[in-house]
């Protein structure tokens, strides 16, 4: 009976650290493809960072030139898979000093070739994380603005902090309408 019971215990043992190989896996799966499609991004690689794509997001990488984004360097931090389905934050610095963070969530499909980005999904993303970024630094100045600037820099403000809006909203509904 002990002998049956140690028995048990091994091959339950097994399982569990057999699923967390295979779980820790896919997790590394994810991460490296992640990594791997922002490095080419950032060293504006648009052919690299192909590879590493869905089909259907090919029409869209464009919109991800360096260029448009400015990002100098980025970091990855928590991984979320479900099914076949992955999300895996990401922080772009941006800035002279890249000193602007920029969070976002990359999106990624499970296919028959692997882990590939959904880059559509993943720019509606970026949308989000810039939108709060921005109203947050233009709230940041507008308080601090109360007391030290006059009522003409508080409107030349938030006439920017509109264009700003309008500009990324734009943004977006071209990253969900284009071909």
């Amino acid at each position: 009976m002990l002998k049956q019971l140690y028995r048990g215990l091994g091959y339950l043992s097994l399982v569990l650290a057999l699923s967390a190989c295979i779980f820790s896996s896919e997790s590394q799966q994810v991460r490296e493809v992640t990594e791997n499609f922002w490095q080419a991004i950032l060293d504006n690689q648009p052919q690299n960072a192909e590879a590493y794509i869905t089909s259907s997001s090919k029409a869209f990488l464009p919109l991800l030139n360096n260029q448009k984004i400015a990002a100098k360097r980025f970091e990855s931090g928590e991984i979320q898979i479900k099914d076949s389905v992955a999300e895996v934050a990401i922080v772009l610095y941006r800035g002279d000093k890249a000193d602007m963070a920029i969070p976002l969530r990359t999106l990624l499909l499970k296919t028959d070739s692997g882990w590939q980005i959904d880059v559509q999904k993943t720019m509606g993303s970026m949308v989000n994380g810039t939108m709060g970024v921005v109203v947050q630094q233009l709230d940041d100045l507008m308080a601090k603005g109360q007391s030290d600037t006059d009522a003409n820099m508080r409107q030349q403000l938030k006439q920017l902090q509109g264009n700003l809006q309008n500009n990324l909203k734009n943004f977006q509904n071209d990253i969900q309408t284009k071909p």
